[in-house]
């Protein structure tokens, strides 16, 4: 997995995405965003891994596009 940086308070990341549909039709896109706090390792070895959310979601969202 790529690490990406955290975003700066008012800043604004971009992503693309590009796919190449198989067949036509209607097709749900779900995006979701996530920051993740603290791998499940340093998690246990801290004693906090079942008291201590690892990742937290700060997005999501769920697009509906046509594929012609």
């Amino acid at each position: 997995m790529n690490s990406i940086p955290n975003l700066k308070p008012g800043e604004d990341r971009k992503f693309e995405f590009a796919y190449a549909f198989q067949s036509k039709g209607e097709f749900t896109l779900v995006v979701e965003v996530t920051k993740h706090r603290m791998t499940e390792e340093n998690a246990r070895y801290n004693g906090i891994l079942d008291n201590y959310p690892l990742s937290v979601k700060v997005f999501g969202k769920r697009y509906k596009i046509r594929a012609i």
